[in-house]
């Protein structure tokens, strides 16, 4: 499962709806409108990165995968994704009545990103050249 998530890193779309999340959705969208209120570029773009994220979500916070091994790796991603959408998805969970849960799961995943190390990768790098016998 995890394998076929990461295998959207192929595709040129999906690092274009990446980089349009980034770098225009809030200068090109009014974050007062929701979710809902996205343009139909912005609404592409959103759903194919941020339901990309809410699954890894999913399969990590219940424990499907390890969470540690893609965090680490999408770590930075993850929290640009997530502080450039979240005014949308705050006034959309107003909007649908104060209704918590929604995107909630790749909330939480944002903020386990934040809380790992940033040495994680490095770390692990070690650990693998010490178990291996490399310097």
């Amino acid at each position: 499962m995890t394998i076929d998530l990461l295998s959207k890193f192929q595709y040129a779309e999906f690092h274009d709806h990446h980089e349009y999340i980034y770098l225009k959705l809030r200068s090109e969208n009014d974050p007062g409108r929701g979710v809902g209120g996205l343009s139909p570029e912005a609404r592409m773009a959103f759903f194919d990165v941020v339901y990309f994220y809410q699954s890894f979500a999913e399969i990590s916070i219940f424990g499907i995968a390890d969470e540690e091994i893609f965090v680490s790796i999408l770590h930075y991603r993850i929290l640009r994704v997530w502080e450039a959408v979240a005014p949308f998805v705050e006034k959309e969970r107003e909007l649908r009545g104060g209704d918590a849960t929604y995107l909630a799961l790749f909330e939480e995943l944002a903020a386990r990103a934040a809380a790992l190390p940033r040495t994680v990768i490095s770390d692990r790098i070690a650990k693998s050249r010490r178990r291996r016998g490399y310097r």
